[in-house]
């Protein structure tokens, strides 16, 4: 695998199904976030997804390319398995019913074609072909556990992933620039074994794969496949019976076929099977095969005649867990990946000695530093939000030459009464001249009527005028003007000038601001509309005033004959100069208030605009932002308390009030399985947590990214929706902005690693747990048990503070490396071996971790690591703690140097892996008893698995049982190429022990049985049990009764009751999962009260009819797989009802053998009980 140390080797990673795709999106994450991946990912890195169900390999893809930075992400493409087949019935009968084309292919041919797909003949002989009739309308949705449907998809798309494949190379080309020089490829494989795509399809495409990318000129290295089996999906089969089998058949089959394809893996070329896959298109030409053994073609490698050369398996637990989901696992075998990706001795390692089937195991300790990069780009968005909406900005500007409290002198009327005083006069002398005041025979009211005709303004003038005072606004800013461009477009120019001041805020994004300033504005307006329209008033008052006074003259030019006779002047020069003042001041003040007239449309227009705009904008602010304020708040805190531990600030609250910080959400409970594979270490919610935000939220992004979200807001502005369904659309729109920009933002590495680097919050925890111990004195022992689990440490490792008689926690540098130990130690692999028969190295093979330059460090610390690692029994030098060299001398210089922000590892992780082979060193692949010892793959054997071998038998069929006989929904399960049943070739080559077994059938009908009565007495309380067991026993019934859970509440009682008064077995309870009714009524009353001897023919004729067995055992693995961690049922519970309940049957036992029948009947069943007791819990 690329690591690295491997410049010439890139890794192609195939996902099968959704388990695939779910493991590679888990190893994708681990990888982005180690910064030495920064540059590489893109082109080292190759992921191909292949799926029938649409959404999830979308999903998939998805996450994997938006874990990486955007110049950092690798090439990711899909293989859409189930893309335009709508019907799987119709294409296989497309393809496979081609009798009436002429001509179409030979009989050989067709025999060629039909021998890799199952049929049968009907009653007329004709040959029908399986058709997946159950898939007609579901086949986008994924394969229904039903291998087939992938296996054909795949066989039917060779022709895509040709394509496909070389869409991959083509990328390979392009990104690596390798200049003719091909680097070497490594294909690894992840798929689960239980479900339908990649049980069916994972052989197929990894032959394409390799076929193809050999024939570009490529070398592939033999495959590496990891492998779920069925136990890791036990959420998914509780309650589900028939679900449950169905899967266990998928991965028991699949196992199978794996063995067999690693026996032809190590078997001599020449001795190897041919495997091919003949072309839909094409069956009869051998050079268009789907799928070409390579032997054929003449290339005899290593990767010449198998899919893969190794298989690792990932079991239901090991000798130290089981895991509660899926996800647990998937994260598991992300790890191994990773472990190999960033450590290349882990891999040169592997190289030289990977078993061929192997099981995996891996332990993580991390910092969830794509959880804090995620909250602080979070907090970048709060931050711009509040910014939105807490109403600071700047001042609103308001234009001098407008402002009705300015001196006349700056305003703009004082302006234009100015620049029009002068033409004014000149009207004005010409309106004298008119009225012929200066003669004798001037008649006073045709004066009048001539000096009020000059009084008006007339159109050209009002043109002229309304020119006049928008040239004034555009005059340079010094002499009071504030617009700019073509005096045409003053109308459109003012309003703009208005909006502009406006959006100067909202262009920052501060809506209240704007909000704000719209209203203001809209004030000034208000204001400088009235001052307007008062002189628009006094431009209408102007004639009254200047007709009274003409008034004062009235009777002029009535005078007698001898006025006129003489030529007696009617008007003095003094009046006739006061006439033309007067005039001159009703011609200004009319064409003053004429302007302000025209200037009041215009604003009035702006002013209603301000309003409208002030209103939309407020809007915006108090229900639109405020609502996703408060949204994204309620996001942060959320994120707050999954990623941190609260609170914000010790100081804030009192030690008293410690119940408040949540820790125990934060730490694995010492009963909780997963605590072996997956540890995370959340920071300390303190003022360093404050800082870096501080430090995040100075990050140019802010003001960079306004423009987008604010071009939104004035867009919903500009189109006035201000109805709820606007300010819907609107809070969609900006929402998918938002998440945008959350996308967008790049943290820089080094604010993180700063503060929030692996051993700096190990130490903030460190301080954290000092706090907590003396803050509870009361809770000491519980507490010590938490931290020693969460940390690894010793009780020797912990300090006591006499004077309070509290723990204190170990020095940083304790506990860092008992972390790494501790990762170590719970490293083991997935799978189990029978007690006694384990010979393999346990030794852990990987860890990372930067530790701290401190005062001190050195070759005395590195000395008494190594001996708490040879005290565990493991090698130091298999296990780096940053860095890569090596030698002794190099390693000891790299510790010296070692700093929290060093670059040499990855500072938020530590990995263990353990890979081994499940067989020891004296077993072969080829030989199937080897694998009897493996527990892990003998589920088939347990008791009470009578469906389960039955329908393992129907799949080596040769009729194709259980592919064609829909009994018990069995259909289409099993062996998706009909020649590894039919061809003794293949068949002697795969692993069947299920085969060939008549003779055990009844041994093991009756082991089932007896293990599920044992089972369904489980809980039973004995008067021969022991004061502790009892107390013990009490505790657990204690416990179910305080949950909130509804099967909690369930098992309280036992399945079955024994009455030791009326010497009668009676169900309490129906089985978890089943039908009501089954064995208890609606009200809770057993069907039947039976003696001991009718009870078992009772039982053995509820299971031949209920398949009551079955049921009791899906119970039985639901309450040990994940209820029990679920509800905190811990192996202490387990031990005492398991000696409870034998103490319960040594009591019966004698009670019963004064039964008449005692010798005979029941005591021989009651010793079947004893004994099968005293194994499992020896087991």
């Amino acid at each position: 695998m690329v690591n690295f140390d491997s410049p010439d080797k890139i890794s192609v990673f195939v996902g099968f199904g959704g388990s695939g795709g779910k493991m590679l999106r888990e190893y994708a994450a681990l990888v982005a976030s180690d910064h030495r991946w920064s540059d590489r990912a893109a082109k080292d890195l190759y992921f191909v997804l292949c799926d029938t169900d649409a959404d999830d390999i979308r999903e998939s893809a998805q996450k994997i390319e938006s874990t990486f930075a955007s110049h950092a992400a690798p090439f990711v493409d899909t293989l859409h398995l189930a893309e335009n087949a709508v019907s799987v019935e119709d294409e296989i009968t497309r393809r496979f019913l081609r009798e009436n084309e002429a001509g179409t292919y030979s009989k050989a041919d067709k025999e060629r074609f039909e021998s890799a797909w199952w049929f049968r003949s009907d009653s007329a002989g004709n040959r029908i072909p399986f058709k997946v009739k159950q898939l007609v309308f579901a086949v986008q949705r994924g394969a229904g556990q039903r291998p087939m449907v992938s296996y054909f998809l795949a066989w039917v798309k060779a022709q895509r992933v040709r394509q496909q494949v070389s869409k991959l190379v083509d990328a390979i080309d392009n990104r690596r620039a390798t200049g003719g020089k091909k680097p070497q490829v490594e294909l690894t494989l992840a798929a689960s074994l239980a479900g339908g795509t990649g049980r069916g399809c994972w052989y197929i495409l990894s032959f394409m794969l390799r076929r193809e990318l050999i024939s570009r000129g490529y070398t592939p290295k033999p495959a590496i496949g990891y492998f779920l089996d069925q136990g890791v999906f036990s959420d998914v089969q509780a309650g589900q019976p028939e679900q449950a089998v169905k899967m266990r058949v998928n991965s028991l089959t699949g196992l199978s076929e794996l063995i067999m394809w690693i026996r032809i893996e190590n078997q001599d070329k020449e001795e190897a099977p041919e495997y091919f896959l003949p072309s839909i298109e094409s069956p009869g030409t051998d050079d268009c095969d789907a799928i070409t053994s390579h032997k054929r073609m003449g290339m005899h490698d290593l990767t010449a005649h198998a899919p893969l050369s190794n298989a690792q398996l990932v079991f239901s637990h090991s000798k130290t867990s089981r895991l509660n989901r899926p996800d647990e696992y998937y994260k598991m075998v992300a790890a191994a990946l990773y472990a190999r990706t960033a450590e290349h001795k882990i891999d040169a390692k592997q190289i030289n000695s990977m078993p061929r089937i192997g099981a995996l195991g891996s332990t993580r300790v991390e910092v969830p530093h794509r959880s804090i990069d995620s909250y602080l780009k979070r907090q970048v968005i709060c931050n711009l939000l509040e910014e939105a909406v807490d109403g600071a900005g700047a001042s609103v500007k308001f234009p001098a030459a407008l402002a009705p409290d300015h001196p006349s002198g700056h305003w703009i009327l004082g302006r234009f009464e100015e620049s029009s005083r002068t033409s004014s006069k000149d009207k004005a002398k010409q309106a004298i001249k008119s009225a012929r005041l200066e003669s004798s025979s001037t008649n006073f009211d045709d004066a009048k009527k001539r000096l009020k005709q000059y009084v008006h303004v007339s159109e050209a003038e009002a043109g002229h005028n309304h020119r006049m005072m928008a040239e004034l606004l555009f005059e340079s800013p010094s002499d009071g003007g504030f617009l700019v461009g073509k005096v045409e477009q003053y109308e459109s120019l003012l309003r703009e000038y208005f909006i502009s001041q406006v959006s100067s805020q909202s262009d920052d994004f501060r809506m209240t601001a704007a909000a704000r300033s719209a209203q203001a504005l809209y004030q000034r307006l208000t204001q400088t509309i009235k001052s307007l329209q008062d002189v628009e008033e006094s431009g209408k008052a102007a004639v009254g005033q200047f007709e009274a006074k003409l008034e004062e003259f009235k009777g002029r030019g009535d005078g007698n004959f001898w006025s006129k006779l003489f030529s007696f002047r009617i008007f003095t020069d003094n009046e006739i100069k006061r006439t033309e003042t007067a005039l001159v001041e009703a011609i200004i003040q009319v064409q003053k208030g004429q302007v302000a007239t025209q200037l009041v449309k215009v604003l009035e227009d702006v002013r209603n605009d301000m309003l409208v705009r002030s209103k939309n904008i407020q809007t915006v602010a108090n229900k639109v932002l405020a609502e996703l304020v408060r949204d994204f708040d309620h996001e942060k805190q959320e994120q707050e308390r999954s990623t941190f531990i609260m609170p914000k600030k010790s100081s804030d609250r009192s030690l008293a009030d410690f119940t408040d910080w949540k820790i125990e959400d934060k730490f694995r409970e010492p009963h909780d399985p997963a605590r072996f594979v997956h540890r995370t270490l959340h920071p300390v919610m303190d003022e360093q947590v404050e800082r870096c935000c501080q430090a995040v939220l100075q990050s140019p992004h802010i003001s960079r990214n306004r423009d987008a979200l604010s071009k939104l807001v004035q867009e919903h502005i500009e189109e006035s929706e201000t109805g709820t369904d606007g300010q819907n659309r609107l809070t969609q729109r900006l929402r998918e902005q938002l998440d945008h920009l959350m996308s967008t933002i790049d943290i820089p590495d080094e604010i993180i690693r700063t503060h929030f680097n692996f051993s700096t919050v190990v130490e903030g925890q460190l301080k954290m747990w000092n706090d907590v111990f003396r803050a509870r004195p009361s809770e000491t022992n519980d507490l010590l048990n938490k931290f020693r689990e969460h940390f690894g440490c010793r009780d020797s490792d912990m300090h006591w503070d006499r004077a309070e008689s509290t723990p204190r926690c170990p020095d940083l540098q304790v506990v860092l490396e008992s972390i790494a130990l501790s990762a170590a130690r719970d490293c083991d692999p997935f799978v189990v071996i029978e007690a006694g028969a384990d010979t393999r190295d346990e030794q852990g093979d990987f860890a990372q971790v930067v530790l701290p330059d401190v005062e001190g460090y050195g070759e005395k610390a590195r000395n008494r690591l190594k001996s708490r690692y040879m005290e565990a029994g493991l090698r130091l030098q298999e296990w780096v703690l940053g860095g890569r060299d090596d030698s002794p001398e190099g390693e000891l210089e790299r510790r010296k140097s070692v700093r929290p922000s060093s670059l040499m590892g990855n500072p938020y992780i530590l990995v263990g892996y353990t890979m081994k082979s499940i067989l020891d060193e004296t077993a072969t692949v080829e030989d199937s008893n080897s694998f009897r010892r493996v527990r892990s793959m003998q589920y088939f054997r347990e008791p009470g698995r009578q469906k389960l071998m039955k329908w393992l038998k129907d799949t080596e069929s040769t009729a194709g049982e259980s592919v064609f006989t829909n009994m018990d929904g069995n259909l289409g399960l099993g062996y998706s190429d009909p020649r590894f049943v039919l061809n003794p070739e293949y068949r002697d080559l795969r692993w069947r022990p299920w085969v060939d077994r008549e003779q055990e059938e009844a041994k093991e009908l009756r082991r089932g049985h007896l293990a599920a009565i044992l089972y369904a007495m489980r809980g039973v309380r004995s008067e021969r049990a022991s004061e502790d067991q009892t107390l013990r026993v009490d505790q657990y019934f204690a416990l179910l009764e305080s949950l909130d859970h509804k099967e909690a509440s369930q098992l309280v009682k036992p399945l079955l009751a024994w009455d030791s008064k009326s010497n009668r077995f009676k169900f309490q309870r129906n089985p978890i999962g089943s039908r009501t009714n089954t064995l208890v009524r609606i009200d809770g009353s057993a069907h039947e009260e039976l003696s001991f001897k009718k009870f078992f023919e009772y039982f053995e004729a509820m299971d031949r009819e209920k398949d009551l067995v079955e049921l009791i055992m899906t119970e039985k693995d639901l309450y040990y797989g994940s209820l029990s961690p679920d509800c905190g049922i811990g192996t202490i519970h387990h031990k005492a009802l398991d000696e409870s309940l034998l103490a319960f049957l040594e009591e019966l036992n004698e009670e019963m053998s004064s039964h008449p029948n005692a010798a005979e009947e029941i005591l021989p069943k009651i010793q079947e009980l004893i004994e099968m007791q005293e194994n499992l819990m020896r087991d």
